[in-house]
């Protein structure tokens, strides 16, 4: 292909491509070395920085045999053992022409005239801000940054039609207290009423959907290969398609799935906060699709991750509703309302869910509802139960288990606007004594 390759900072990208040079190249690194890969430029120049993702100097190896390679070496970078490559120093503007020379390849006419400039270590002023969370008491810096983003999300969605479809986050402060059920709950349950529900695992670092639905035996397209550059389409499966996988005599799934990606395969650099934006985002924009529900990691007071702060709270502060849940638990209780309270959400799009109570517990019903009435509606318990234990151990799903009727018929009511039946199991209560104060931080 007579094209020049490019891996390096986006001005440098805009330069080549604005001079009319037919360029093959994406502003993440990983995502250009795919397209290279794919399309095979007679020249590919790779700007080398200490931030270049590893991964890129096993791929920058690997290809050199195949591809001509110019790398403009820089202090500490990645890439500069890279074998059978032409390393220039970087130390200053490079004219383009001498690249081509350095290759033995003619020079575009469109080359002649373009230099390439030594880089600063300023930020690009288009560059995603990370907002440090705070652990601080309230008035919280990490609300007023997340709101803020929240407005802009907002005012950006508000400036196009908003997407149709309802966007559900499930979040706790501590794990083991059935947010991923809950999760797969509430898209099972309105998928088998008939409206559309995509399934998406947003818990980067360890998605459990796929070993609940029993798919771990199975490849299977994931978020991973959306942000390698797959199209969303490809890497969403169908209903039709989880059942073909999953054992015979198992619970038909009736939502579709995007997966979480592989162990190994979670790298941020590749699955980044804008690989799951952009796929939420599409997702809601689905032909067809009503409701989308994002399974979350377990929050934390800091978020390292990046995709709470800079992709679930701006939608959550847009228009997306939250289902936060916890056991009886101090600690669980502790650690959720630290989160509620940090996050400002709005309350009329927030609903808690107490879960795991067993029938001693049932008391704590009445406290558990007035203690989070500042942060949002009580949406019910969700109890102990061995026999729904058991159907979820076998593979199966619990849209029809009565623990879960009130809190999804609660929840799925709202954000619909159908009605679900919310009738609650009866359990025997017992005195138990108030075990919930109020929180204070």
């Amino acid at each position: 292909m007579n094209a020049l390759g490019f891996i390096g900072p986006k001005n440098i990208l805009d330069l080549l491509a604005g001079a009319g040079l037919p360029v093959v190249s994406h502003p993440d690194p990983i995502l250009a070395a795919k397209q290279i890969a794919a399309h095979q430029p007679e020249l590919t120049i790779l700007i080398d920085a200490a931030d270049l993702p590893a991964t890129l100097a096993t791929w920058a190896t690997v290809n050199s045999a195949g591809l001509n390679l110019a790398i403009l070496d820089a202090p500490n970078g990645v890439l500069a053992a890279t074998p059978g490559a032409i390393h220039v120093p970087h130390t200053a503007p490079i004219p383009l022409a001498t690249l081509y020379d350095y290759a033995g390849l003619e020079t575009p006419s469109q080359a002649h005239n373009i230099t390439i400039p030594t880089q600063t270590n300023e930020a690009s002023s288009n560059e995603t801000v990370y907002v440090p969370p705070a652990s601080t008491p309230l008035p919280s810096p990490r609300r007023k940054a997340i709101a803020s983003i929240g407005d802009t999300f907002a005012a950006a969605s508000t400036a196009h039609q908003r997407p149709k479809a309802r966007l559900i986050f499930t979040f706790s402060g501590k794990g083991g207290v059935l947010k991923t059920t809950m999760a797969m709950t509430l898209a099972q349950r309105a998928a088998t009423a008939g409206k559309r529900v995509l399934l998406i695992d947003g818990n980067r670092g360890q998605g459990d959907i796929r070993s609940c639905l029993r798919l771990s035996n199975h490849h299977i397209p994931t978020i991973y290969d959306h942000a390698v550059g797959y199209p969303l389409g490809k890497c969403i499966l169908p209903p039709e398609k989880i059942n073909a996988l999953r054992p015979k005599g198992l619970d038909p799934v009736a939502f579709y799935y995007l997966a979480a990606p592989e162990p190994g395969m979670t790298s941020s650099h590749v699955v980044s906060s804008d690989a799951y934006r952009n796929a939420i985002t599409a997702g809601r924009e689905g032909v067809g699709i009503d409701l989308v529900v994002v399974d979350t990691q377990v929050l934390n007071d800091t978020d390292e991750s990046g995709l709470v702060d800079q992709v679930f709270l701006p939608m959550l502060h847009d228009d997306a509703w939250a289902v936060a849940l916890t056991d009886a638990s101090s600690q669980s209780v502790e650690n959720i309302a630290h989160r509620l309270d940090d996050f400002g959400l709005d309350p009329a799009r927030t609903f808690i869910v107490g879960t795991l109570i067993t029938q001693r517990e049932q008391a704590l019903s009445d406290p558990l509802r007035s203690f989070v009435r500042p942060w949002g509606a009580f949406a019910g318990t969700v109890g102990y139960n061995e026999d729904a234990k058991d159907t979820q151990r076998q593979g199966n799903l619990l849209d029809r288990s009565p623990v879960f009727r009130q809190a999804t018929g609660t929840i799925l009511t709202a954000v619909l606007g159908d009605h679900f039946d919310d009738t609650a199991p009866t359990p025997p209560r017992t005195g138990l004594r108030r075990l919930f104060t109020r929180h204070t931080r």
